[in-house]
């Protein structure tokens, strides 16, 4: 499990999400980009976004973790808060080669109508889970980031899905999940569920038996819902 702060933060609460993960047998692996206050500009966010690639694929080229992240069931998840939340939405969209099981986001300032569906096709992230917390009263002021007006953490995300998650915790702040019962519920409820699985599978990237097989597999669903052809 990868974690990643917010702005005007140290992260002290990877702490105690590394506490809980390993009571449960979890490798953790904290992002920490340092304490930010002034620096707010896309110049600046660029490259906190670099930084963070960097970072993702020296760790997870790491022989101790031992990650395959080209096998969705052997990525890293992620939880992310705040500012943290756009970094890793940046660099995800910039950077197809980054790839997640999980992304659990908290206090997320990503826009309401940033696009999912095209990163969980393109086979980059298996299911997003979030915290719509009417009660934050930070993330409107997230617009100094990304231009918007609508945050996810306040507004949702307008794509819905059973891969794009919200979690309702009407009476939250900003940072109110940030304590070790809260993570234990996310380790044992969420982390371990299956990923979906979905991705595109282009011709040309396969050869011709593979193509003969998929085309048997698409033959066996139509036989399926049309059984008078059996």
């Amino acid at each position: 499990m990868m974690s990643i702060h917010g702005w005007a933060s140290k992260g002290k609460w990877q702490n105690e999400l590394t506490i809980s993960l390993n009571r449960n047998h979890i490798l953790s692996a904290p992002y920490n980009y340092g304490f930010r206050f002034f620096r707010a500009s896309p110049w600046h966010i660029g490259r906190l976004v670099r930084k963070f690639r960097d970072w993702y694929f020296l760790t997870v080229d790491s022989q101790e973790l031992g990650l395959q992240i080209t096998d969705p069931l052997n990525r890293p998840s992620i939880m992310v808060h705040s500012l943290g939340t756009w970094i890793v939405a940046r660099a995800i969209q910039k950077y197809p080669k980054i790839k997640f099981d999980k992304i659990f986001l908290f206090g997320s300032i990503i826009p309401s109508d940033f696009d999912w569906y095209n990163l969980i096709i393109n086979d980059q992230v298996n299911s997003i889970i979030y915290e719509k917390a009417n009660s934050d009263g930070v993330v409107p002021w997230s617009f100094i980031f990304t231009g918007s007006f609508n945050p996810s953490s306040k507004k949702g995300f307008s794509q819905e899905s059973p891969f794009v998650e919200p979690v309702m915790v009407t009476k939250f702040g900003h940072s109110d999940f940030q304590y070790s019962e809260r993570f234990k519920t996310y380790i044992q409820q969420r982390l371990y569920k299956e990923p979906h699985l979905l991705s595109i599978k282009r011709g040309r990237d396969l050869n011709h038996e593979q193509i003969k097989e998929y085309f048997k597999e698409t033959l066996r669903i139509d036989l399926f819902e049309n059984p008078q052809f059996i």
